[in-house]
């Protein structure tokens, strides 16, 4: 089950491009390049976004990942943010999303999981039954276009570091997350 789908409030609103690494503002996109009339996805790369909050130790898992994910060489357009509100209109713009988070699950920590949207979108519903949390910020198409990863942390508490058993999961998370990447950089269909 997800920890905490926040929108990431504070945090750094910009995008970083791979390519130089510098924080800019993302290019406006016109609606037709977007694939908006046709029902089209976008004909832009993959969206990396990193849920969390930098001061809950392992809880910030996705942040350290994101940061970690930068150093690598990347072909195509590759692109990084945090969460925060303007992730829903960014999104728009990608064929392909990956939203990485702590997350809970049976297989204790340092545990990777790939959530289903349609599923964690379904029991994020509040007492509107409407969705809430980022997945409902979303539009229909994106989730379509949506994969989300998670690792398991082992504590949530206050703090900046990452327990051990964290860190002894990197050097495996980081290849496989890179692997699913350059997958979908190679296919404009589903990803999920």
């Amino acid at each position: 089950m997800p920890v905490g789908w926040t929108l990431g409030w504070g945090l750094d609103p910009f995008i970083a491009d791979v390519t130089g690494g510098a924080k800019e503002e993302a290019p406006p996109v016109e609606l037709a390049e977007a694939g908006a009339y046709e029902g089209l996805p976008p004909k832009r790369g993959v969206l990396i976004v990193a849920m969390g909050d930098d001061h809950r130790g392992d809880g910030s898992i996705a942040l350290h990942l994101i940061d970690c994910l930068r150093q690598f060489d990347w072909p195509g357009d590759v692109a990084f943010c945090r969460a925060d509100e303007s992730v829903p209109h960014r999104a728009e713009k990608f064929s392909h999303v990956i939203m990485l988070d702590a997350m809970e699950g049976p297989d204790g920590p340092g545990a990777l999981y790939q959530a289903d949207p349609a599923e964690l979108l379904s029991r994020s519903t509040g007492q509107s039954d409407k969705p809430m949390g980022m997945l409902g910020m979303l539009s229909p198409a994106v989730r379509k276009r949506l994969a989300i990863f998670g690792l398991h942390p082992r504590t949530s508490a206050w703090g900046s570091h990452l327990s051990e058993e964290m860190l002894a999961a990197l050097p495996v998370i980081l290849p496989y997350i890179r692997a699913f990447v350059l997958q979908a950089l190679g296919n404009v269909g589903a990803i999920n």
